[in-house]
């Protein structure tokens, strides 16, 4: 483990990452009142950038968005009545 410890040393950046790239999120939603509900899949992005301090403190935020469309058929009064809706979640985190 010892010989492994100066390779690890040279894969540590200077200056910092930029990540980008697409993201899926499967949820489940509520089913009081609804027939034939099904899990939301939700498509988005993710981003982040992280910038050094000093060699071993840095500092990191991260940006993600999804977006979907949930189909449900809503029971009133023993008619089922089919009620769709937009979703979206952003997040944002920061932190050392």
């Amino acid at each position: 483990m010892l010989s492994f410890a100066g390779l690890a040393s040279a894969q540590i950046p200077t200056s910092g990452n930029v990540f980008f790239g697409y993201s899926y999120e499967n949820t489940s939603s509520s089913t009081l009142g609804f027939a034939n509900s099904t899990r939301a899949n939700l498509n988005g992005w993710e981003a982040s950038v992280e910038g050094k301090v000093f060699p071993l403190l840095g500092f990191v935020a991260g940006v993600a968005g999804h977006y979907g469309t949930q189909n449900y058929d809503f029971n009133l009064g023993g008619n089922n009545t089919p009620v769709s809706v937009n979703g979206h979640e952003i997040t944002a985190m920061f932190g050392p």
